[in-house]
C-alpha cells in the first residue's frame, strides 16, 4: 500500500467515526489502533502503552489541570460580574460603553481561564440582556461577543498554547508571552471599532443619561472588588515573564491564591469548591485523552509515511516560506471551522512543523500566526464554534429574559455582526506577519 493511499485512508477512517457520533479522542484511538494493526500487526499494539506513558509524562501538561482549575475557581467565585461592574462603572458613558465594558472584561477572563468560550458565556450572559435593554441594535450587540469571548486561546494563560507547547515541544512561557500583545492588539481594535461606529451612529448604542452615572465612590467600590483578582493575574504573568517560576508553578501559585481569595471574601462555599475541583478534573482528562490519542494517531500517519509525504508535497509546492506560511494558515483557518481547537493542534502540528523548521520559519512566530487564524475560524460564519456558543446562549435566556425573546436573536443576526471582527482579526494577523517583533519582543528582547 502506497503512503498517499494509507493516508488518505487513515484520515477516511477518522472522518467515518466523527461523522458517527464518537467522541474525537475516541474516534483518533479507534482510527489508530485500526492502522496500527493493518500497517504493522497485531504485536504493535504492545507500543501503544509505551508511547501514552512517554507523551503523558510530559512536564509541559503540568500546568494543564492547575490553569483549568484557577479558571474554575474565578468562574464559580462570580468574579466574571465584578469584571465587568467595574469596566462598566468607568466605561458606560462613552459611546458604546456596554460593548467596549464586555470587551474589556472578555479580555480579563481570558487572562484567568485560558479558555475560548468562556468569555462568550459569562460576559454574554450578563451584558446581552443588559445592552438590549439599553436600545442597542442587535446585531451591533451581538457582533463583538464571540470574538471578544474567542481571545482565551492566545491572550496567556492559555491552554491552546499549552498543548501547541508540548506537542511541538516548543517552550510554553515563550508563547504564553508571544501571545500577549497580539491578544491586547484584538482587543484594543475590537474597542476602538465599537467607539467609532457608536460615536457616528448614536442609534446604534444609546449613551447612558447623565442622571444614570455613577458617583466617584460607586465607582472606586466597584474597582475594589477585582483589585485582588487583577493582582493574581499579573503575579501570574509577571513571574513568567521574569522567569521566577515555570508556568506550571506560576498557575499553581494563582490556583491557591483564587482559592485563598474566593474563601476569604465569602464567595466560595465547600460545594463550590467540590464542583470546581469536579470540572477541572473532568476537563482535564478530556483534553489529556485528546492529547495522548492525537499521539498515537500521529505515530500512526508516521508509520504510514503520511508525515513524510506532506512535508514532500508542501516543499513541492516551491512557494517560499512567506507562500508555504500563507498555504499551511489558509489550511488552518478552513479546518478550524470544522474542528475543534485542541483536535486541531493535536493533528495539523506535526505535519506543519517539519515544514516550518526545514524552511526556517520562526517556530515561535509561527505558533502565534497559527493561533490566530485558529482563533479567527472560530469566529467564522457559518461555521465559526463561537457562534453557536452565543447562539446556544440566547436560547438559554429567552425562556427567562423577556428582553432578549422579544428581540428575536438569529443566527443570521450573529453573522452579520461578526464580519467586522473577523475582519479586524485578519488585520491584526497582517500586522504579526509584517512587524514579527509585536509577538516576539517580550520574549527577545
Amino acid at each position: 500500500m502506497t503512503a498517499g493511499l494509507a493516508t488518505g485512508l487513515i484520515f477516511l477512517t477518522l472522518v467515518v467515526f466523527l461523522l458517527a457520533g464518537w467522541p474525537a479522542s475516541f474516534a483518533l484511538m479507534g482510527s489508530a489502533i485500526i492502522w496500527l494493526v493493518v500497517l504493522g500487526s497485531a504485536r504493535s499494539l504492545a507500543s501503544v502503552p509505551l508511547v501514552l506513558y512517554s507523551e503523558g509524562g510530559k512536564d509541559a501538561y503540568l500546568s494543564i489541570p492547575v490553569f483549568v482549575f484557577m479558571g474554575m475557581l474565578l468562574e464559580r467565585t462570580g468574579m466574571g460580574k465584578d469584571i465587568y461592574d467595574a469596566f462598566y462603572a468607568w466605561t458606560g458613558r462613552l459611546p458604546g460603553g456596554l460593548a467596549i465594558a464586555s470587551v474589556l472584561a472578555c479580555t480579563v477572563l481570558a487572562a484567568m481561564t485560558g479558555l475560548g468560550g468562556t468569555g462568550v458565556l459569562v460576559v454574554g450572559a450578563i451584558a446581552l440582556p443588559e445592552m438590549l435593554k439599553r436600545g442597542y441594535e442587535k446585531r451591533f450587540a451581538l457582533g463583538f461577543i464571540a470574538p471578544a469571548g474567542a481571545l482565551g486561546p492566545l491572550i496567556p494563560p492559555s491552554i491552546y498554547m499549552i498543548i501547541l507547547g508540548g506537542i511541538a515541544e516548543m517552550s510554553i512561557g515563550d508563547l504564553f508571552l508571544a501571545g500577549l500583545v497580539p491578544g491586547l492588539i484584538s482587543s484594543l481594535l475590537f474597542m476602538m471599532y465599537i467607539f467609532a461606529r457608536a460615536w457616528l451612529n448614536p442609534a446604534l448604542a444609546p449613551r447612558l443619561a447623565a442622571s444614570e452615572s455613577l458617583s466617584w465612590s460607586q465607582k472606586i467600590a466597584a474597582t475594589r472588588k477585582v483589585v485582588f483578582p487583577g493582582l493574581t493575574i499579573l503575579a501570574v504573568l509577571g513571574s513568567i515573564y521574569l522567569g521566577v517560576a515555570t508556568p506550571t508553578e506560576s498557575g499553581a501559585m494563582g490556583a491557591v491564591a483564587v482559592l485563598i481569595i474566593g474563601f476569604v471574601m465569602g464567595r466560595l462555599s465547600w460545594p463550590q469548591l467540590r464542583d470546581s475541583a469536579y470540572r477541572t478534573v473532568t476537563m482535564t482528562c478530556m483534553i489529556s485523552w485528546l492529547l495522548l490519542t492525537g499521539v498515537l494517531f500521529g505515530q500512526v500517519l508516521v508509520l504510514a509515511g503520511g508525515a513524510s509525504l506532506f512535508e514532500k508535497w508542501f516543499l513541492g509546492l516551491q512557494l517560499g516560506p512567506t507562500g508555504t506560511l500563507a498555504v499551511m494558515l489558509f489550511i488552518t483557518w478552513v479546518a478550524g471551522m470544522f474542528i475543534e481547537g485542541p483536535v486541531k493542534i493535536i493533528i495539523m502540528t506535526p505535519i506543519f512543523m517539519p515544514v516550518v523548521l526545514k524552511m526556517g520559519i520562526d517556530p515561535l512566530w509561527f505558533g502565534i500566526l497559527y493561533a490566530m487564524t485558529g482563533i479567527t475560524s472560530y469566529v467564522t460564519p457559518p461555521i465559526g464554534n463561537n457562534l453557536f456558543y452565543l447562539f446556544g446562549l440566547i436560547r438559554q435566556l429567552e425562556p427567562v429574559n423577556e428582553i432578549v425573546r422579544a428581540k428575536r436573536c438569529t443566527l443570521d443576526d450573529i453573522y452579520v455582526g461578526v464580519i467586522p471582527y473577523c475582519l479586524l482579526e485578519v488585520v491584526v494577523i497582517a500586522l504579526v506577519w509584517v512587524f514579527p517583533w509585536l509577538s516576539l519582543s517580550l520574549t527577545r528582547g
